[in-house]
C-alpha cells in the first residue's frame, strides 16, 4: 500500500483564519489516490451479488465481472406491510443506525485518520453479521465512505476543527440499511456548527413528510426548502460561506 509522506499533511491540511471559518481546507493540488487492500469478511455473512467473486484475493483492476441476477422476485421491489421482508428491511436499517450512533460515540476524535475509524465501522458491522455495502461496489476498496470539510478524502488525521461526515450502509439479510450523519469535532468553529445545523433540520423536515402514498417530491415542497433557502451554503474553492437569509 502506499504511504503518504507527514510532510504533504503539514504542508496541506492546516487550519488559519477566513470569511468562511477556521477549518484545514483540502486543496486539490494536495490530492493522492492509491488503493488499499480491502478488509476481510468472514465467509458465513452473505454479500450482495454486485461484489466480484475475487474481490479479497485479486490484484486491484483484475477482479471479475459480477453476474447481475434478481434478490427480490417481489413485482416493482415492493414489499408487504407487516411481512417478513418489511421486518428485514427495518432490521438492516435499526442495526445501521445504531453503528452509526456508535461510532460518533466512540470512534470520531482527533488524531484519528479516516482509514482508522472505516477499520473501527468494518469491525462493528461484522460484529453483527452484516456486510458493508459499499466493500466491492464498483470496486471500492472500504467499508464506509467519508467526506471532510469540503471534500470526500480519507487517511488522513482528524483535526479538532474539522466536521466529518459518515456514510454507513449495511447489507443484512438481503437488504441493505442506508444512513449517514456529520460529526462535529470538538473546535469546530460557529459557521461549520450552523452548517450541520441547517442541514438536519432540512433533514428532519424531510423526512416528517415520508408516508405510505407521498409522492417523492413532496418532500421538496415542505418545509424542507424553507430550511434549506433560510440557510444558503455557498461553496468556492476557498471554502464554506453560510448565508442566513
Amino acid at each position: 500500500m502506499f504511504r503518504v509522506p507527514s510532510q504533504i499533511f503539514k504542508r496541506a491540511y492546516h487550519p488559519g483564519p477566513s470569511r468562511f471559518g477556521s477549518y484545514p481546507l483540502l486543496l486539490s493540488s494536495s490530492a493522492i489516490t492509491s488503493y488499499p487492500k480491502p478488509l476481510p469478511v468472514p465467509d458465513h455473512i452473505r454479500r450482495p451479488q454486485y461484489v466480484p467473486s475475487n474481490f479479497f484475493t485479486a490484484p486491484w483492476g483484475e477482479h471479475n465481472t459480477p453476474e447481475m441476477g434478481v434478490d427480490n422476485e417481489t413485482e416493482g421491489g415492493r414489499i408487504g406491510m407487516g411481512s417478513k421482508e418489511e421486518r428485514d428491511v427495518r432490521m438492516a436499517c435499526k442495526v445501521a443506525a445504531e453503528i452509526l450512533k456508535r461510532a460518533g460515540d466512540s470512534v470520531i476524535k482527533p488524531g484519528l485518520t479516516t482509514a482508522q475509524v472505516d477499520k473501527a465501522i468494518h469491525k462493528m458491522i461484522i460484529e453483527h453479521g452484516a456486510y458493508p455495502s459499499p466493500l466491492g461496489y464498483s470496486n471500492y476498496p472500504k467499508s464506509c465512505t467519508t467526506s471532510i470539510n469540503n471534500v470526500i478524502v480519507r487517511s488522513r488525521p482528524l483535526h479538532p476543527q474539522d466536521i466529518i461526515n459518515i456514510d454507513l450502509t449495511i447489507y443484512l439479510n438481503g437488504y441493505h440499511g442506508d444512513t449517514s450523519a456529520t460529526f462535529v469535532l470538538p473546535e469546530v468553529d460557529k459557521l461549520g456548527r450552523e452548517l450541520v445545523s441547517a442541514t438536519q433540520e432540512a433533514l428532519d423536515l424531510g423526512i416528517r413528510v415520508c408516508k405510505p402514498g407521498v409522492q417523492l417530491s413532496e418532500i421538496g415542497k415542505t418545509g424542507a426548502r424553507a430550511a434549506q433557502f433560510e440557510h444558503q451554503v455557498l461553496i468556492t474553492d476557498d471554502g464554506v460561506e453560510i448565508l442566513t437569509i
